[in-house]
């Protein structure tokens, strides 16, 4: 779990994420204004991701679990077109 959710976490930073550190089995990031349209769309792709909409205090982060290689490369790759 703790390689999964390192490369998830550096994976993300990649994308030009901030990536709130973490010893979970969740990763934190800010996405920012476009975080109610990323979550959407992965939702669209079948990908459940926690939103936290206004007025949260977070607001403009998205949750992520980590999962295997091969579920967050596919996160990756999906965030990757979205975030373009």
């Amino acid at each position: 779990m703790t390689a999964e959710r390192t490369h998830l976490a550096q994976s993300l930073s990649g994308l030009g994420l901030r990536v709130v550190p973490a010893e979970t089995n969740f990763v934190l990031a800010e996405v920012g204004e476009a975080a109610a349209e990323v979550h959407a769309a992965l939702l669209a792709e079948g990908m459940v991701v926690r939103d936290y909409p206004d007025p949260s205090p977070l607001a403009g982060y998205l949750r992520f679990t980590v999962r295997s290689d091969s579920a967050n490369e596919r996160l990756i790759s999906a965030l990757r077109s979205h975030l373009a």
